[in-house]
């Protein structure tokens, strides 16, 4: 029997999958490139795939930009169909690579159909499927590596969460309320909490990865160093 406790914890769960898609599905990079909703969708675990999807189907439907959205929706639709199907079969959908395999096939064949008479397209398919697969890989090992619950972490786990947390702010400094971002505010926020709780050392790593957030989606680069510094500071 789920007593309210574990239920509530489990709905809060559900809900941070379905913000993090939302907001990886929208975190653009080079001008016209969303490969992060497909790689946070292909790697989720299985208890979050049907939650997850929806988060990235509303990122991805609300476009973040003047692109059309129908290659990526089509893309998506791919992608869970294929992890159901191997979470219903094979107790090995959930590695890392598979993620990324999926990730970076999707997101291929769909940006190939897009590219039909275009062939300057070409570069931006390829270096677009290229960041889905590593995007699924390192989101796959981040939700590993926060369900071992072990005490301490190597310098490659801790690559992979950091990652994990910049894909996510990429796609959250887009979301703008009114004049104001959300993003930059989710930024300086984990700046102060990662100070607080986690010191000097904490907070750096904290002003480096929002900063390079910042930059990644094309934003101030006067932003992104006040960021940095205020991280160091």
């Amino acid at each position: 029997e789920i007593g309210y406790k574990e239920l509530f914890y489990e709905l809060v769960l559900q809900a941070l999958a379905l913000t993090m898609g939302f907001f990886t599905s929208r975190a653009m990079i080079f001008d016209n490139l969303l490969p992060f909703g497909l790689a946070f969708a292909a790697a989720v675990p299985k208890n979050f795939l049907a939650v997850s999807a929806l988060g990235t189907f509303l990122g991805y439907f609300i476009p973040a930009s003047g692109l059309g959205a129908f290659r990526y929706l089509a893309a998506l639709f791919a992608i869970v169909s294929i992890k159901a199907l191997l979470y219903a079969v094979t107790k090995y959908a959930g590695i890392p690579m598979i993620s990324a395999i999926i990730s970076f096939a999707a997101t291929l064949l769909t940006g190939a159909v897009s590219t039909i008479g275009e062939p300057h397209k070409v570069i931006n398919c390829l270096l677009e499927s290229v960041f889905a697969f590593g995007g699924a890989y390192f989101i796959a090992r981040s939700f590993k590596i926060l369900a071992n619950e072990k005490n301490g972490l190597s310098g490659q786990e801790i690559t992979s969460l950091l990652i994990t947390v910049t894909i996510a702010l990429t796609g959250a400094i887009y979301f703008v309320v009114g004049s104001i971002s959300v993003g930059k505010i989710i930024c300086v926020t984990l700046i102060l909490l990662a100070s607080r709780f986690g010191e000097i050392y904490a907070g750096a790593v904290c002003g480096i990865i929002t900063g390079f957030a910042v930059a990644a989606t094309g934003g101030s680069l006067s932003i992104s160093a006040i960021l940095v510094f205020a991280g160091l500071m």
